[in-house]
């Protein structure tokens, strides 16, 4: 205890002190406390409290949030595309968009689309005009949210479920391990009252799309991923769309482009192998098939 002298155990700090007495000044026990302090300041000290029984100690615990929260801190808003300054114009993107309006005006929902390219291809942009155009034009609840990490999935797409009526003692259940958070995010898209468009962007890393199952179809909605990577292992059934480079003559002063100017040596195509990915158009003949929700094999089957 810091130095301190404690008293033996089964021995009384009295008794210590009458010990230490002058000789005629009584007998051990009899030692007063106040000359006792003059002796033994420091152990006189420690004896007030326990002078009375039944002293509370109280022990103050402070939270400051774990990793584990942070891990589930929901995005500022999972209904606005977070691209920052939309684009005014695209150019060299007809044939994609004409695809995607045609999914929204023929409701040929139950359908992931995949536009992937190089790192400022325009992919998001692409994906903003979709967006703009379903949530605006076609009717349909646009969500968007951030795949480029896992934490940035995980709390995007529980906050869709938020959005389309998950109860707070649902989403607890999911933040905590309680309940898959995927399938209780699928189970409210499934249910949603109106037809949605859901845009994944930035999804370069496709594994935290796999891992938990993230990634499904359903017959209330169209899905739209923007991504770095074209192999088709990572995408089984879905509709891939190549956003590529242009070349200088064919850029317009003053246009934002779906696809920007390429500098590089060789053709665009080669641009793109030497990216990692590949010039495809439809992706049906891909092998497998992106998950389906129990909604959309209940209505396939």
């Amino acid at each position: 205890m810091c130095g301190r002298e404690v008293p033996p155990t089964g021995r009384t700090l009295l008794e210590v002190a009458g010990e230490s007495a002058e000789p005629g000044r009584g007998q051990r026990g009899d030692f007063p406390v106040e000359e006792a302090g003059e002796l033994f300041p420091a152990l006189v000290e420690d004896v007030e409290p326990y002078q009375a029984s039944g002293d509370q100690h109280i022990t103050e615990h402070h939270h400051h949030g774990s990793a584990a929260d942070d891990a589930w801190r929901s995005p500022d808003s999972v209904r606005l595309p977070t691209v920052g300054r939309a684009p005014s114009v695209l150019r060299d993107r007809s044939e994609v968009m004409a695809r995607l309006r045609e999914a929204v005006a023929s409701a040929d929902r139950g359908q992931v689309y995949v536009l992937h390219g190089m790192g400022g291809c325009g992919k998001t942009a692409v994906a903003h005009g979709f967006f703009q155009y379903a949530t605006t034009s076609g009717g349909h609840h646009g969500l968007w949210v951030n795949a480029s990490d896992r934490a940035s999935l995980r709390s995007g797409m529980l906050a869709v479920a938020a959005d389309r009526g998950a109860g707070e003692g649902e989403l607890a259940a999911a933040r905590g391990g309680f309940r898959p958070p995927a399938d209780l995010v699928w189970d409210y898209l499934d249910r949603s009252d109106r037809p949605w468009v859901l845009v994944l962007d930035n999804a370069d890393d496709p594994a935290i799309l796999r891992d938990g199952s993230w990634l499904r179809t359903s017959p209330r909605g169209i899905v739209l991923v923007t991504t770095r990577q074209a192999a088709a292992r990572w995408w089984p059934g879905a509709d891939l769309h190549y956003i590529g480079v242009l070349p200088r003559e064919d850029a317009a002063p003053g246009a934002v482009q779906a696809r920007p100017v390429y500098r590089g040596r060789g053709s665009a195509p080669q641009c793109a192998r030497r990216s990692g990915g590949a010039v495809r158009g439809r992706g049906s003949g891909h092998a497998g098939q992106l998950p389906r929700s129990p909604a959309h094999l209940a209505q396939s089957g």
